[in-house]
């Protein structure tokens, strides 16, 4: 859209204004206001959380909340004092997050790559493209029967499985990132002849970077739900797995300390995606605010 000084001459009487534009000086950016709403937002993110659990407090102190089947928080809190003690829970975080971290770096980094080739080689996207239509509806847990048959038992299961579920995400959003890069970025790099590797570095993923970090913290929440639920029946280490043998016992307590700390452990990782974000894409940081 044109920007319009009414004060200027009208085209029609002056010849010399015709097919001139008036353009108005942009405003600069305000770092220090940018980082004011970024503190403002860290902490209702921080809020929030402890809104809910006092909520959840009151709502069981009340007994709006049956205590048999919903623990207050601060029994909770108790247990996981009591699980960090002895050890366990440290137990049950390494063996989870070291999962989690090999899968969704495995998965990305397979993804991503395939995805950039296939958004900009048109015999990779043809080859490609039929196989994550044909296959991206098969539940991504159900592929670990098989995975089992071929590999047994053991953490390697449920890394491929873990790995697979966050590859489909990163490829499609990578492909779609980088085959919409704005025009303007392109006739850029027309005019300047960038082509091949070098347009790929300058131009095309920097230009897909927000959409391929939107698709990470997006695979990232499916990684954690992935080896979560794979840790129900093929391990006996980690969260899922901790989860499911306090449930076996009527451990309710336990139960919901497991299902508190894997919910921590997906918010801590997507602020340290974010973290990761700002410094990667800085100038991103004026839109996101």
């Amino acid at each position: 859209m044109t920007a319009v000084n009414p004060s200027a001459p009208d085209a029609g009487t002056d010849p010399a204004a015709a097919g001139r534009e008036v353009v108005f000086a942009a405003k600069p950016l305000d770092l220090r206001a940018m980082s004011r709403r970024y503190r403002r937002t860290q902490y209702v993110n921080l809020a929030m959380p402890l809104l809910l659990l006092v909520v959840w407090q009151v709502l069981v102190e009340t007994g709006v909340l049956d205590q048999r089947f919903f623990s207050a928080p601060t029994s909770i809190v108790r247990t996981l004092w009591a699980l960090g003690g002895s050890g366990e829970l440290w137990t049950a975080i390494g063996a989870t997050g070291r999962r989690v971290l090999v899968g969704f770096v495995l998965g990305a980094l397979v993804g991503g790559l395939v995805g950039v080739a296939a958004a900009r080689v048109w015999i990779v996207r043809a080859l490609v493209n039929p196989v994550v239509a044909a296959t991206y509806p098969i539940p991504k847990i159900a592929l670990l029967p098989v995975l089992l048959l071929i590999f047994g038992t053991g953490d390697t299961s449920i890394y491929l499985v873990v790995a697979v579920s966050v590859a489909y995400v990163v490829l499609m959003n990578t492909v779609a990132g980088v085959s919409n890069i704005p025009a303007i970025y392109q006739d850029v790099a027309r005019t300047l002849q960038v082509r091949g590797h070098r347009y790929l570095r300058t131009i095309a993923i920097p230009g897909a970077l927000p959409v391929i970090f939107a698709s990470l913290r997006t695979s990232w929440g499916i990684a954690l739900v992935i080896d979560v639920a794979a840790e129900f029946t093929n391990s006996d280490t980690g969260l899922g797995r901790m989860i499911l043998s306090a449930w076996q016992v009527f451990d309710i307590d336990t139960m919901y300390a497991g299902l508190v700390i894997t919910g921590l452990l997906g918010w801590l990782s997507f602020l340290v995606i974010d973290g990761i974000e700002r410094l990667v894409i800085p100038w991103r940081r004026g839109l996101d605010g």
